[in-house]
């Protein structure tokens, strides 16, 4: 078989990991539709969001080497649309490889908010990332805004080993970054391949 061919799983939040009408997590509609007896009580689901690396770890064991995550919203905005529950996306952000950036936003904080979580980051050369992205320490460029670039430079991140404590420390450098997320920002799982990122608790 082609070693470029991507075989690998998708997962909804609402299959995979529920939670989205427990606690204090904003209800969505599928709690409206569970209530209605459209959809079976969903619960925890499979628990994803407990177990995630441990299916990780099953999905590399079965020989996937994609994997497609989906967010459950009503975690990362509890409250409201635009207020980010910062431990929600903590918790996402460690199941990602890497964020793609391809933005330019002025002061670069959403390299640094993806950092914090001791994960590098893909970014476009410009703006306010130059002076927030360390390349080969915290991230990669990719200096042309088009597809063929940005391969080159995820081409460029898979050769290389990333320690997450000296992601996390640079972050903290710039001091009081955490992940508020001032933006809508998700991380690229789609090429989640565990043999290559160290990750130190």
């Amino acid at each position: 078989m082609n070693n470029e061919f991507l075989w690998g799983v998708a997962t909804s939040a609402y299959q995979s990991e529920g939670g989205y009408n427990l606690g204090a997590v904003r209800r969505t509609n599928w709690a409206d539709a569970e209530e209605r007896g459209d959809v079976a009580v969903c619960g925890d689901a499979a628990n994803f969001w407990n177990c995630y690396e441990a299916d990780f770890t099953r999905c590399a064991e079965l020989g996937l080497n994609a994997f497609r995550l989906g967010l459950e919203w009503s975690r990362l905005w509890p409250e409201e649309p635009g207020r980010f529950d910062s431990e929600a996306v903590a918790h996402y952000a460690a199941r990602c490889r890497a964020l793609i950036f391809p933005g330019e936003e002025d002061f670069g904080m959403t390299p640094l908010e993806i950092n914090a979580a001791g994960r590098p980051v893909i970014a476009f050369r410009g703006g306010g990332a130059l002076e927030t992205v360390m390349e080969s320490v915290t991230g990669v460029f990719f200096n042309e805004p088009n597809a063929d670039s940005l391969v080159q430079a995820i081409e460029n991140f898979e050769t290389r080993e990333w320690n997450s404590t000296a992601i996390r420390a640079h972050a903290l450098r710039f001091g009081g970054v955490g992940l508020s997320f001032s933006r809508t920002r998700t991380c690229d799982a789609a090429r989640y391949r565990p043999r290559r990122v160290h990750v130190d608790h």
